[in-house]
C-alpha cells in the first residue's frame, strides 16, 4: 500500500510489536501504549454479536441506530472492570478513583445508555465513568460498523461525521485527492475531502492551522472557527491505528490544555 492510499489497520497489533515499541519508549509512554493497545483487543461476546441480527441498520448515514443496540450487562460490565483494572495496574488511577469506578460496575447499562445519547456528566468522576462505559461498549459498535464497511476501500462521505455511528473523527491519514478519517467512537474509516476543517467544513486559510510535532512527525489540524482539532500522520510507526493513537496522545493533552475540542 502506497502512502497516497494509506489506511491504518484497525486490528489489534501483535504483542511482539507492542513489546518492541514499549522497550524503546519512556515509562509513561510505554504504559500508554500498553493501555491503548490492550483496549483494542477487547471483543464482544457471541451473545452480543448474535443479538445484532435484530438491529435494523439504515440504508443511509448514520447507518447504526445507537438507541437500538443491545446492551448485555454481564459482557459490558466485564469489559468495564477490565478497563478499570488496566488503568489501575498501569498507575493511571488514584486508589479512591479506582474504588469508586469499580463500584459503578452495577450501573453499567444506564451508563452505556447515557453515553450513547451524549448525556452530560454530573462531575469529573462521572465523566470518567461514562467514558469507560463507552470504551466497554465500543467493541460491539466496532464489530457492527466494520461489518458494514465495503471490502475494497473506505466509503466516501462529504460529512465530517462517521457514516455508521455518527461519531466524530480523531485521526486521519492521506489518500489520493482526499484523506481517510477514523471514527473516535467505533474505529470505522471513511474518505472525506482533504481540504478544510473535518468538523465544520471551514475552508478560509486564516481560520485553519497545521503543525507537525514529534518523531515521526504527527500533524495537528486546528480550526479557529469551531475550536476542533484533528490528529494525522503520513508516515506511521506501526501501521496500526491503536499504536498511532497512543504515540500521538501527547498532542491530545496539549490541544485540550489550549481549550481545543477533540
Amino acid at each position: 500500500m502506497g502512502r497516497a492510499d494509506l489506511v491504518l489497520s484497525r486490528e489489534a497489533p501483535p504483542a511482539r510489536v507492542v513489546a518492541d515499541l514499549a522497550a524503546r519508549l519512556g515509562e509513561a509512554e510505554a504504559a500508554l501504549v500498553r493501555v491503548i493497545t490492550a483496549l483494542s483487543r477487547l471483543e464482544p461476546v457471541s451473545a452480543e454479536v448474535a443479538a445484532l441480527a435484530g438491529v435494523q441498520v439504515r440504508p443511509v448515514p448514520p447507518c447504526i441506530p445507537l438507541g437500538a443496540l443491545p446492551v448485555h450487562a454481564d459482557a459490558v460490565g466485564m469489559r468495564f472492570v477490565t478497563v478499570v483494572d488496566l488503568l489501575g495496574d498501569q498507575g493511571l488511577l488514584a486508589a479512591s478513583a479506582y474504588r469508586a469506578l469499580r463500584a459503578r460496575t452495577a450501573d453499567v447499562t444506564p451508563l452505556v445508555r447515557r453515553w450513547m445519547t451524549g448525556a452530560s456528566a454530573r462531575d469529573g468522576r462521572d465523566a470518567l465513568a461514562l467514558r469507560i462505559a463507552g470504551v466497554a461498549m465500543r467493541p460491539l459498535l466496532r464489530h457492527l460498523s466494520q461489518s458494514l464497511e465495503p471490502a475494497d476501500a473506505p466509503p466516501c462521505s462529504a460529512s465530517g461525521h462517521c457514516p455508521y455511528c455518527d461519531g466524530e473523527p480523531d485521526f486521519s491519514t492521506p489518500a489520493r485527492a482526499a484523506r481517510v478519517l477514523y471514527c473516535a467512537r467505533c474505529d470505522a474509516a471513511w474518505r472525506a475531502p482533504r481540504a478544510g476543517c473535518a468538523f465544520c467544513r471551514e475552508t478560509r486559510p486564516d481560520r485553519l492551522a497545521f503543525r507537525r510535532t514529534g518523531e515521526p512527525p504527527y500533524g495537528l489540524e486546528v480550526c479557529a472557527s469551531c475550536r476542533h482539532y484533528l490528529k494525522s500522520v503520513e508516515v506511521p510507526v506501526s501501521e496500526y491505528l491503536a499504536i498511532e493513537r497512543a504515540l500521538s496522545a501527547p498532542l491530545d493533552s496539549g490541544a485540550r490544555a489550549a481549550g481545543l475540542v477533540g
